[in-house]
């Protein structure tokens, strides 16, 4: 099971390495001149995510599944969502006003 969380982080982080690139070619060329509505993952994270998507932080009982306060400490989670991060700026610009 080790190696299939890996082998998706490695995954993870390319498909994020891409997506910058993606990014920085468009900034550098002009591309479409609209700046992500979050700047920072964190940020998505504070204000998007956690409000739409309430889990338990912290230990909790016998919760199988729940938020670490500190997130951030965690490369797997990290990786993971600053993938969606990205992809919720990608969507956002290529389907109107389906995320708000």
């Amino acid at each position: 099971m080790t190696e299939g969380l890996a082998a998706q982080v490695a995954l993870l982080t390319r498909q994020v390495a891409e997506l910058q690139r993606v990014v920085a070619d468009r900034v550098a060329s002009g591309g479409e001149g609209q700046p992500p509505v979050y700047v920072t993952v964190e940020e998505w994270v504070r204000d998007y995510l956690l409000p739409g998507f309430p889990r338990p932080v912290g230990e909790v009982g016998l919760v199988r599944w729940h938020w670490c306060e500190q997130w951030w400490r965690h490369d797997e989670a990290v990786t993971r969502l600053t993938a969606l991060w990205y992809g919720w700026e990608h969507a956002r610009l290529e389907m109107t006003g389906m995320l708000g």
